[in-house]
């Protein structure tokens, strides 16, 4: 499974490394004038750098969106779209409401969404700690799927 992550700020870059180390073949990215720090601080982690979202979305089998809610529909718009077949999308923003709105707009209907909540910050690693995963519209071999790789 390949995952993608659309926003590489603190959030997005420990679920990409998290997920690097647990062996998944990782996708990223973030703004454009940030490509040039993430290559030098992501360098060796084995996570790929791609030029955007719409490269992420379409090469992903399992998307998270880590931008702020505000500009969650704004992404999605543009990225969505270009969601893989049959591809899980989630978000980590700390509004759920937007984030299903856009979800619900923007993605193709063969899109299975599962979404998360951390309940921890960026400075603290994943293990031990909580996440709530909502399953808003998936099958039950996705959500099993989306499950595995959250649990890292």
């Amino acid at each position: 499974m390949e995952i993608g992550i659309i926003g590489l700020g603190g959030m997005g870059k420990l679920y990409a490394r998290t997920f690097a180390q647990a062996g998944y073949v990782v996708h990223g990215c973030d703004l454009p004038e940030k490509r040039n720090d993430l290559e030098q601080e992501l360098r060796g982690t084995g996570i790929n750098l791609l030029p955007g979202g719409v490269a992420v979305s379409r090469r992903s089998d399992l998307i998270i969106y880590s931008v702020e809610a505000e500009k969650i529909e704004e992404v999605v718009a543009r990225c969505g779209p270009s969601t893989k077949l049959d591809a899980i999308v989630g978000g980590q923003t700390s509004v759920k409401t937007l984030e299903i709105q856009a979800f619900e707009k923007y993605l193709p209907e063969d899109t299975h969404i599962v979404t998360c909540h951390s309940l921890h910050g960026p400075s603290l690693p994943t293990k031990g700690q909580g996440l709530v995963v909502i399953n808003h519209r998936s099958s039950g071999e996705a959500f099993t799927r989306a499950m595995e790789v959250y649990a890292q």
